[in-house]
Formats: structure tokens, sequence, C-alpha cells
């Protein structure tokens, strides 16, 4: 038996292994990454209550009668219109 393989080497803990360091930085993407996901949520929030003003389909013709939300017809054809919300700048 060789003398030299029950010989222990001492263990070294190195604070800048290559393990720590990609843990590290994993550690450090997903909390650079929590404020950027909350700021890109609170904007698709102000997106939505921005789309939601006015009325952009109007139904028309002879035979519409229309009540609150809901519009009825007696005739086979009516009129649709359509109307896209006036482009807005952002800030």
């Amino acid at each position: 038996m060789d003398p030299q393989a029950f010989q222990s080497y001492p263990t070294e803990k190195k604070l800048f292994s290559r393990k720590n360091i990609i843990a590290l930085l994993a550690v450090g993407i997903l909390f650079l990454s929590v404020p950027f996901a909350v700021k890109l949520v609170q904007e698709q929030q102000e997106l939505r209550s921005k789309a939601s003003g006015g009325d952009v389909i109007n139904f028309t013709g002879p035979g519409v009668e229309c009540k609150g939300n809901e519009c009825t017809t007696t005739e086979a054809t009516i009129n649709i219109e359509l109307r896209a919300p006036a482009p807005t700048t952002a800030p």
C-alpha cells in the first residue's frame, strides 16, 4: 500500500471559488430583476386603464334600439361604426 494514499490534505473553503461566484451572480440577477418586473407590470396596468375609455363601437341604422350596453334590431342589416381611441403621447 502506498502511504501517500492515506495522507489527508487540508481542505480550504475559498470565498471566490467558481461555484460561489456563479451563485452570487445568480442571486444578484434575481434581486435586480424584481424591481424591473414590478415596473413593467405597473406600466401594463396604466395602458389598460387608458384603453378603456369611451364607446368604440356604435350600432346605427333603421330599427336599432340601444339601452345601456345592449342593442337590439328588427332589421336584417345594420350599420356598425368602429372608432379607435385618439393616440396619446407617452410621458
